[in-house]
């Protein structure tokens, strides 16, 4: 009985954990789905952390969700120990290209 439990706690961790990859993959589909744009004012750029990365472009409607949407991912990833660090540059800027919202990577 005791094995049994264990196996259905482990189970139940591992299916409320994302890797890095399952993370990042996610987060770039909701991205595709939230950067429509007309012109640069329709942009705004996003921080989400490691490891989604320094800077996300979204439609300027989209911030507090984006943001939303990130701290869960994160959250998740980092609810069986892990975690990550990386230095980020202090400025980016953000453009309406072809109709996505796109970072400038790093302005200045």
């Amino acid at each position: 009985m005791l094995r049994s439990t264990r196996l259905v706690l482990l189970l139940l961790l591992a299916i409320g954990c994302l890797s890095e990859d399952g993370a990042v993959e996610r987060w770039e589909a909701w991205l595709e789905e939230h950067d429509s744009c007309a012109a640069d004012d329709d942009c705004a750029l996003v921080h989400p952390g490691c490891p989604l990365d320094c800077a996300a472009a979204v439609n300027a409607s989209e911030v507090e969700e984006a943001e939303a949407k990130a701290e869960r991912l994160i959250d998740r990833y980092e609810r069986s120990g892990r975690g990550c660090e990386y230095e980020c540059a202090a400025e980016y800027g953000v453009e309406c290209a072809d109709g996505r919202c796109t970072v400038i990577w790093p302005v200045g």
